[in-house]
């Protein structure tokens, strides 16, 4: 999924309009205008902007709003980072951390859910059965989370069912 689709996801869900608001720089860098003179430009500044109008509307707890910012970073610099290394390192890391959590941060979906879940959405179709087995507790709450239409957007859903992962078709052993 590339940057602009997954901001693009998180402004829909967040029903903030962007459309044709995003570009890139001369380096190839994602950036977004905000009116003629004003532009963010990255990919965490984006979340960011976004993360401060929804603390607007919310007024969300200061270490769940500084908590989401570290998602935004861990995102941007692990899962989304072109050494194979780093995105199962990031993996485990998540695969931990839900070990005891049903959402990243809080008792519900927040934009740190929704940045993280787009920003693996490539890995997790990668995956052989048996490396989603292995994040057991990540590919729970990935799974929980694209079971939301609204959050999942036409996104090709990543298929946890052993049977169908393995191959092994109930119909043709009956």
């Amino acid at each position: 999924m590339t940057v602009e689709t997954e901001i693009t996801r998180v402004a829909n869900y967040l029903k903030f309009p962007i459309k044709g608001k995003l570009s890139y720089t001369e380096d190839n860098i994602i950036q977004m205008n905000i009116n003629a003179n004003e532009k963010i430009i990255g990919f965490s500044s984006i979340l960011n902007y976004f993360h401060n109008e929804v603390q607007k509307k919310d007024n969300q707890h200061v270490q769940d709003f500084y908590q989401t910012k570290q998602f935004f970073d861990f995102a941007n610099l692990f899962i989304r980072s072109t050494s194979k290394r780093d995105k199962y390192a990031a993996c485990l890391e998540l695969n931990s951390y839900l070990e005891s959590r049903s959402y990243l941060i809080g008792q519900r979906i927040s934009l740190a859910d929704l940045v993280v879940f787009y920003s693996l959405n490539d890995i997790m179709l990668q995956l052989s059965p048996l490396e989603k087995e292995s994040y057991l507790n990540l590919s729970r709450w990935y799974s929980y989370i694209q079971s939301i239409e609204t959050i999942r957007q036409n996104t090709k859903e990543v298929n946890f069912s052993t049977i169908h992962l393995l191959g092994w078709n109930t119909a043709a052993h009956v």
